[in-house]
């Protein structure tokens, strides 16, 4: 035994924490730690500890501490300090009360070497049933040869071919066709090669998902010339801000791309023009916002021109004809005699600077901006339920946003 201490500790020598799943890895890395230091016998029983104690004198009968053995005893507290420190903390009590690194390496091993019939049993059935899932390639590729290594560990390994099969036989429905393919191979496939193969082909499946459309959230103030008993109106989402007057831009139809944004001055009604010529949806797209039934617009729908004349709801549309990628806007004016009421339809977001304004509200936590006409994003602070009560009815509004920065 060298006549100095090795340092050999977890961060530098065992950066891999062992876990119930990588036994195989872990052990590869602490022996090439251990052979470099030239310090392995210390765990495989090799380099026995000497003598505690020697005698004084070789005529002396008097016993002293063997500087051998301290030597020896510095070492391999180091070795078992990195070992303990190497675990994740639920393997960590298994070898806590251990007193050598030996001892630690035997227990480590009946925990995971342990070459009982039933833990080959249980090896065997997880490789059979291991289904990919949601996982992706590479993880789901990474187990399977983690169990192949577990198999080997205990003396039944398994052969590269039978390995591929049943990996094959849980990657999932997506890959059928290059799992049908490489099945039916006259060569064998490694499975290294098999790596490759399925991980080329997800990225080949992901390129061809269709890539989802994304609404930004933007907002129009409203301002009402006379207040309803509640307190003040949250402002209406899908536009730029307005001025003075009082007006909102609903979202359109629901077929309608949300992310045209448009600007509003003082004007009472306006309709910016198409920005392509593309053609207007099927009727079976269409989707009523009001009553939730398909085959027919919002502002074609029977039961929202009924509930209009019977609340008495004064509305102003820009245009009878509504394209795709145009922004309707509605002027709605609230006049202090008159009992009529401002009804909206087609908001993508509702929105206010108060959250004395909502009902019941909690933070948002989201990464989300409301984005008004110069494409200036504003935070979002709260996520709430606001209450409209009007002489007729009382409107709940869902998911209000609180933007303190809009004005």
């Amino acid at each position: 035994m060298a006549n100095s201490i090795v340092l050999f500790n977890a961060p530098s020598h065992l950066p891999t924490k062992l876990t119930y799943t990588n036994f195989t890895v872990w052990r590869t890395q602490l022996y090439s730690g251990l052979i470099g230091h030239n310090l392995l016998g210390f765990i495989d029983g090799s380099t026995p500890p000497p003598s505690q104690t020697i005698s004084e004198s070789p005529t002396s009968t008097k016993q002293i501490p063997n500087p051998e053995y301290i030597l020896w005893l510095r070492q391999d507290q180091l070795i078992l300090n990195a070992m303990l420190g190497s675990c994740i903390d639920t393997i960590q009590p298994h070898i806590s009360t251990v007193s050598t690194s030996q001892e630690a390496w035997e227990r480590l091993q009946v925990l995971f070497a342990n070459k009982s019939r039933s833990r080959v049993m249980s090896l065997k059935e997880r490789l059979l049933n291991n289904p990919r899932g949601t996982r992706s390639i590479q993880e789901y590729l990474q187990h399977m040869r983690a169990i192949a290594d577990d198999l080997a560990l205990v003396d039944n390994p398994l052969s590269e071919d039978d390995l591929v099969l049943y990996t094959l036989a849980g990657v999932g429905p997506e890959f059928k066709e290059i799992a049908a393919a490489l099945r039916a191979r006259d060569t064998p496939i490694s499975f290294d090669e098999l790596y490759d193969k399925l991980g080329d082909y997800e990225i080949h499946l992901k390129k061809e998902e269709p890539t989802p459309s994304f609404s930004i959230a933007t907002a129009n103030y409203t301002h009402r010339q006379n207040k309803f008993t509640s307190r003040t109106s949250p402002h209406h989402g899908s536009a730029s801000s307005s001025r003075n007057n009082t007006q909102f831009s609903p979202r359109g139809n629901d077929h309608f791309p949300t992310r045209t944004h448009t600007n509003s001055t003082n004007r009472n009604n306006w309709s910016s023009p198409p920005t392509n010529n593309r053609m207007a949806p099927s009727r079976s797209s269409l989707h009523c916002r009001f009553c939730d039934r398909p085959g027919h617009a919002t502002n074609e729908c029977r039961k929202l021109a009924r509930f209009l004349r019977e609340n008495d709801v004064q509305t102003v549309h820009s245009s009878s004809h509504v394209v795709p990628l145009t922004a309707n806007a509605t002027t709605m004016h609230r006049r202090p005699t008159s009992p009529s009421w401002l009804f909206d339809i087609g908001a993508s977001h509702h929105v206010t600077s108060d959250t004395d304004n909502l009902h019941t509200y909690s933070d948002y936590g989201g990464p989300d901006e409301i984005h008004i006409s110069d494409g200036t994003g504003l935070p979002i602070s709260h996520v709430g339920h606001a209450k409209l009560r009007t002489p007729h009815t009382t409107f709940a509004l869902d998911d209000v946003l609180c933007v303190p920065s809009i004005n």
